[in-house]
């Protein structure tokens, strides 16, 4: 928006004693990216170098607030963790004993998160609080049009995942909540129930169909409250043992985690005796011919650029992976 796009190490300097938490901000240059894996598209709104500057600085204050506060279950996004710390902990749930999984995906979740109620729950001092406001409301620009945001964090923001993890923060407490509810002790109960989340992608596992099947609409009537909804064509019921409407375990994060029946000499046990199952985690097909078909792009693009050039391309793909 502001027409610069690097600066030179003085420049930097300069921005660096410039910043400050004036409560001002200018619109985003919207971004329209193809969403890996399908048809639909994902807007990003990328802000000014110097928005995205005070962003990082304002990041850098809020984030071991709330890190303290976070969810355990929670993986998206955060220091220290990944999408292969969420899929051991679906391993945890499952591997001594077959369960129902809710595996469910929240309909444009960073376009749509209320903002009133996402600032009502950071609950800082008023000068960040109105710093903040000002980036969600900042609005976005097409081909020199401004348009208002009403709703969301823009995806871009180097500040906005962070928003988004705020934004969400309460979900696994709440089926917990839940949890204590149902007939037996109270402890047993809430470590039965788990809801394991990585930014918008979560799953709800636990062995009582019922009790998955109420999860949904805990969650559902939760997520209302901060302005977002299930999308409905992601979100299933699926069991990690047996077939149900024709499928078997989950694909969460571009990995397949199934159960299958072997017998007592592969079987997995639980330290007592054996279950009769092993618990499989493995790369998703499609997932993984999709990434095939990416580096083979990649090399098709550069057949006549130096190995060094070829390898400089490759190693963000082979690393995405």
């Amino acid at each position: 928006m502001d027409g610069v796009k690097t600066l030179t190490p003085k420049q930097r300097i300069n921005l660096v004693n410039k910043l400050k938490l004036t409560g001002k901000a200018k619109p985003t240059r919207r971004v329209i990216i193809p969403k890996p894996g399908t048809t639909e598209t994902r807007p990003l709104g990328i802000p000014t170098i110097n928005d995205r500057a005070l962003q990082a600085l304002v990041k850098l204050a809020l984030e071991p607030e709330w890190e303290a506060k976070f969810e355990p279950n929670s993986y998206g996004f955060r220091p220290g963790r990944s999408c292969h710390d969420a899929i051991r902990a679906i391993f945890d749930s499952i591997s001594k004993k077959a369960k129902y999984v809710l595996d469910a995906d929240i309909a444009k979740c960073f376009d749509r998160i209320d903002h009133k109620a996402l600032l009502s729950k950071i609950h800082t001092y008023p000068t960040l609080s109105r710093q903040l406001k000002m980036w969600l409301k900042a609005g976005y620009c097409v081909e020199n049009e401004l348009f208002p945001t009403n709703e969301g964090t823009p995806q871009g923001g180097v500040i906005s995942p962070l928003l988004a993890n705020i934004a969400l923060h309460g979900m696994e407490e709440r089926i917990k909540q839940y949890a204590e509810t149902i007939k037996g002790y109270k402890r047993d109960n809430r470590n039965a129930l788990s809801l394991i989340r990585y930014a918008d992608d979560f799953v709800i596992i636990h062995e009582d169909f019922n009790v998955v099947k109420k999860c949904l609409e805990i969650i559902a009537e939760w997520l209302y409250d901060m302005g977002v909804e299930l999308k409905p064509s992601q979100t299933k019921i699926t069991h990690s043992l047996i077939e149900m409407d024709g499928n078997v375990g989950v694909e969460f994060l571009g990995f397949d985690v199934q159960q299958h029946k072997v017998g007592n000499y592969r079987a997995a046990s639980n330290g007592h005796f054996k279950l009769g199952f092993n618990t499989l985690i493995n790369p998703s097909k499609a997932k993984g011919k999709t990434h095939l078909a990416k580096i083979a792009e990649v090399i098709d693009t550069q057949k006549t650029a130096p190995q060094a050039a070829l390898i400089s391309k490759l190693n963000p793909r082979i690393r995405g992976w």
